[in-house]
């Protein structure tokens, strides 16, 4: 089995453990770490999930949606199987959408004392961290669209309320302005003899930046000749995504309604 050097530490695929808050994210998620590892299995449960199994595996927790009791039970009931890797990577919404706390308070409970490091910046997006709060496109994030959220309205920027929110565990929140800040977090986290690694998608690439550096061939990804990109999002950010691909008219689009009776 190949390992990872980040400054003086080795690690393993056998040392990581992954989960997402929701599908969405571990397959974007798991997108990052295909180039450092090769092929990332996706768990659609965490039942689905094996501690036997040899390959990276990013498990599919489904919890944003959840009440604070349910997601801290689904992520202690997860983290169980994961209690023996040295590096496990939480990843969040990074407007703080859902009960992040409970599931952090779950998770930490069953994998036992380790540092815990938050850090949910996106800089590649606007998306950053800065003295503790956090801003989308240069606006603290409970003035966004996601303060309006209908399942979850976001009250406040602070990365610690939005936590303490639905759940306590002590963490060390991190400020992220640029890709290269979090690569700075991971390297940190990484001298820990075990640790909890919470955010999004910019942490996920600089902790798949550090597991680049595999020493084993990995084969590269095969190519689809056929793609279905499924999108229900209410953001607006995807529906302009899906008008500059119908403009380009490389993508035919189909507008599916809920009530449809053949949906």
């Amino acid at each position: 089995m190949g390992g990872w050097r980040a400054r003086s530490v080795t690690f393993s695929i056998l040392d990581v453990g992954i989960l997402s808050d929701d599908l969405t994210g571990a397959c974007d998620v798991a997108g990052y770490f295909v180039p450092a590892v090769g092929p990332v299995r996706i768990c659609m449960t965490p039942e689905a999930f094996s501690a036997a199994d040899t390959g990276l595996s990013v498990v599919n927790l489904q919890s944003r949606r959840m009440s604070p009791d349910a997601s801290r039970m689904t992520s202690s009931r997860a983290g169980r199987s994961l209690a023996g890797r040295r590096v496990v990577f939480q990843k969040i919404d990074t407007a703080f959408r859902g009960p992040v706390g409970a599931g952090l308070e779950g998770l930490i409970q069953a994998l036992g004392p380790r540092r815990i490091f938050v850090a949910p910046a996106i800089p590649r997006i606007g998306r950053i961290t800065r003295g503790g709060l956090q801003y989308i496109g240069g606006v603290p994030i409970h003035e966004t669209e996601f303060g309006r959220d209908p399942a979850w309205p976001i009250r406040s920027s602070d990365v610690r309320e939005n936590i303490a929110r639905s759940g306590s565990i002590v963490a060390e929140i991190c400020d992220a302005e640029t890709p290269a800040d979090l690569v700075r977090v991971v390297d940190e986290a990484l001298q820990a003899p075990h640790v909890l690694l919470v955010g999004s998608l910019g942490l996920a690439e600089a902790l798949a930046s550090r597991m680049a550096r595999c020493v084993v061939t990995r084969s590269a990804p095969r190519r689809a000749d056929r793609v279905l990109v499924v999108s229900g999002s209410q953001y607006e950010t995807s529906h302009l995504q899906l008008e500059v691909a119908a403009r380009s008219r490389v993508l035919p689009i189909v507008d599916v309604h809920p009530e449809w009776p053949t949906a």
